[in-house]
């Protein structure tokens, strides 16, 4: 994912156990950092970023439901009441109506309402 603000600042999630989950570079990809904070080891298939916050709100689709980090990646909590037990497998950003598309994997798609 293409940070909306700064195109050389990207994030990338890992399906995978035993690897850091989601890394950020500010450098078009030349070096990266682990931003996986509390995050369980569990694959991360897709990166979120709204950046309407000073400190961009990141959002991470795991096999095991939904996560959000408020503070760049400290500190992730679960997140969107109601959704499923299920593998996210994609997220769409909908900033203008405050909202995140979250698809998963057999149980259809959610809308899940930001709030800060």
């Amino acid at each position: 994912t293409v940070d909306p603000t700064d195109p050389r600042t990207v994030y990338l999630a890992t399906a995978a156990f035993g690897q850091p989950q989601v890394r950020r570079s500010r450098d078009a990809g030349a070096t990266w950092e682990t931003l996986d904070g509390n995050l369980p080891d569990t694959p991360v298939n897709v990166v979120a970023v709204d950046a309407r916050t000073i400190v961009h709100t990141l959002f991470a689709g795991a096999d095991d439901g939904l996560y959000r980090s408020i503070n760049g990646g400290l500190t992730w909590r679960r997140y969107g009441q109601g959704l499923p037990n299920a593998p996210v497998i994609d997220l769409r950003l909908e900033p203008q109506r405050d909202r995140l598309i979250v698809g998963t994997q057999g149980r259809g798609a959610w809308l899940v309402p930001i709030v800060y």
